[in-house]
């Protein structure tokens, strides 16, 4: 019985060395080439997406310009009309 255990261990502890081999391996393969290439990806698309964020900023600019102008001329357009009624109230 004491020898069957023994055995027992001795094999379960070769099986867990065993994975803990496998995934050493493992974790060494993705840290030499999955990492780059992520890297490498991710490079590329944060650069494209910086230009996306830089004409999105700028169209934003733009129409707060255009809406800036429009409220300014209506402002405008509103001080002649009351100015034309001052007038010809008078």
């Amino acid at each position: 019985m004491r020898f069957f255990i023994k055995e027992f261990e001795e094999k379960r502890r070769e099986r867990e060395v065993q994975r803990l081999f496998e995934l050493l391996e493992d974790v060494t393969e993705v840290r030499e080439t999955q990492v780059d290439r992520a890297c490498r990806a991710s490079d590329q698309g944060l650069s494209s997406l910086a230009g996306n964020l830089e004409v999105a900023l700028s169209m934003c600019h733009r129409i707060l310009e255009a809406e800036d102008k429009l409220s300014s001329a209506d402002d405008l357009s509103e001080r002649r009309e009351r100015r034309r009624c001052e007038w010809q109230a008078v």
